[in-house]
């Protein structure tokens, strides 16, 4: 199977007509705790680079914690232009909140949410 990463990938390549280069992101200034709920990971599509935030257990997501981790987490991607949560699989009522709070995020294979890319599929 295919990791998340890969997926993402690819389907970014699908949908967008994308194509993205990914590289494991710096979290040692993390708190512990975020890096057992987060991967990181710097995004780079043509000139543009983002922070790539993947949920380590999606079943426990809940956004507005999200929200309060957002700031401590956007530190390692110091520079980018923006971020992007990607998940294995989220529940419809949490893809909901999600767009209602204009968080960007990507679940591979089923819909992507990130306006600044001008990609908005479901």
């Amino acid at each position: 199977m295919k990791t998340l990463v890969s997926q993402f990938q690819d389907y970014l390549a699908k949908v967008a007509g994308a194509r993205v280069s990914i590289q494991a992101a710096e979290a040692e200034a993390l708190p512990q705790y975020l890096v057992q709920l987060y991967s990181l990971y710097q995004l780079k599509l043509g000139e543009r680079h983002f922070l790539g935030i993947a949920l380590r257990e999606p079943e426990d997501f809940q956004p507005a914690r999200f929200e309060k981790h957002l700031a401590r987490l956007q530190q390692v991607g110091a520079g980018t232009e923006g971020y992007c949560l990607i998940a294995t699989a989220l529940p419809n009522y949490v893809r909901q909140r999600l767009v209602e709070r204009h968080i960007p995020f990507v679940v591979p294979g089923r819909q992507i949410n990130w306006p600044a890319l001008g990609a908005v599929v479901a």
